[in-house]
């Protein structure tokens, strides 16, 4: 415990690990806009497992993927752990009732790996990423779908 207590210190004093506070996300109900196949499905983007994806069918722009927090939470951060199938050009939107969305952040030089999209804290209750344009020829994947209050 004390090793693995440590290294996370040192890992996010050197800003490789900058995750504080619960993953509001973590095994919550999610939707997505679709899947590539049962292989893929949008929870388990969601379940904590770095080895489970979610992939988006290989279709037309845009795709999105959809968390319901479960209650209304403050939210200021969303980490995303993209597969090779990632997107270039994608928002952070936020919403109290799922069918209107603000945007929060935009991402238009997206590269893959994990990215840290960190803005002002807003109530939500659900949380999208709507992928407007694709890394690859493929889907979009992810493999974790995290949201933070900040």
């Amino acid at each position: 415990f004390l090793m693995r207590l440590w290294l996370s210190a040192l890992l996010a004093s050197v800003g490789i690990l900058a995750v504080a506070g619960e993953n509001l996300a973590l095994k919550k109900s999610v939707k997505a806009s679709s899947r590539e196949n049962t292989r893929f499905l949008p929870e388990f983007a969601v379940d904590g497992k770095t080895r489970t994806r979610w992939s988006s069918q290989q279709r037309n722009d845009p795709q999105w993927l959809m968390v319901d927090l479960g209650a209304v939470k403050k939210v200021g951060k969303v980490l995303i752990s993209w597969e090779e199938a990632a997107a270039e050009q994608y928002r952070i939107q936020l919403s109290l009732d799922g069918k209107s969305w603000k945007d929060v952040a935009r991402k238009t030089d997206g590269a893959g790996g994990v990215e840290e999209l960190k803005f002002s804290p807003e109530s939500a209750r659900y949380v999208r990423m709507l992928g407007e344009k694709r890394r690859t020829k493929g889907g979009y994947s992810i493999f974790e779908f995290e949201v933070y209050s900040e």
